[in-house]
């Protein structure tokens, strides 16, 4: 089980992190893996699309990513050297057409110690943290496709809801600001269609050929 994407041996992918830096690969003429908000931001940039598990070849759109990270698993396990972190594997082969198979997520660390176990935070803090977090993977998420990322699924919004939790066990006077959202949904379908392997005009156009 890993969250990284598996590669060939010798192989070591870089991701472009500037303007400047996604300007100099267009100038190379290579492909390469840059953020989708730089790509976003830089108009007429090509981007590739990837040849999915159900045979498609998908962009990386705020659409695609979010179906594909309806698949991505957290370890639970507290005893695990993995613990909390991202599985993607079933992301990377998810046969659904709309599947981006290069997705993942970013995280957050969240202090959830104790007074006596960190003495920064207070109620106040661990209040504020709560109002930003609970804004941020859900009623916020609605903005992260005009802002050039993909939305949480529900899966990853319910278990992020599930880590803020421990600010209460931390801190009895947290106040909980709800448990559930319905905001971060996969929508059913994308604008763009994905681009199937084979596609209908392609075997329209042999067969004619053959007659």
């Amino acid at each position: 089980m890993t969250e990284y994407f598996p590669r060939k041996a010798g192989r070591s992918p870089r991701t472009a992190r500037t303007g400047d830096e996604l300007h100099r690969l267009r100038r190379r003429q290579r492909i390469d893996r840059v953020r989708r908000i730089l790509v976003r931001a830089e108009q007429g940039f090509p981007v590739a699309k990837l040849l999915n598990k159900a045979g498609y070849f998908t962009k990386p759109d705020q659409y695609n990513v979010a179906v594909a990270l309806t698949q991505a698993v957290i370890d639970q396990n507290p005893n695990s050297a993995t613990y909390l972190m991202q599985k993607l594997d079933n992301v990377y082969v998810y046969n659904d057409v709309r599947t981006y198979p290069l997705s993942s997520y970013s995280y957050m660390l969240l202090p959830v110690g104790t007074d006596a176990q960190d003495s920064r935070l207070k109620t106040e803090k661990r209040q504020t943290l709560t109002d930003f977090l609970y804004y941020s993977i859900c009623v916020g998420q609605q903005e992260m496709g005009n802002i050039g990322y993909s939305p949480l699924p529900i899966n990853l919004v319910n278990a992020g809801f599930g880590q803020l939790q421990k600010l209460k066990t931390a801190d009895r006077r947290w106040t909980s600001r709800g448990g559930t959202c319905a905001a971060a949904t996969t929508r059913r379908s994308s604008p763009e269609s994905p681009t199937r392997t084979t596609s209908r005009r392609s075997r329209r156009s042999r067969r004619s050929a053959t007659r």
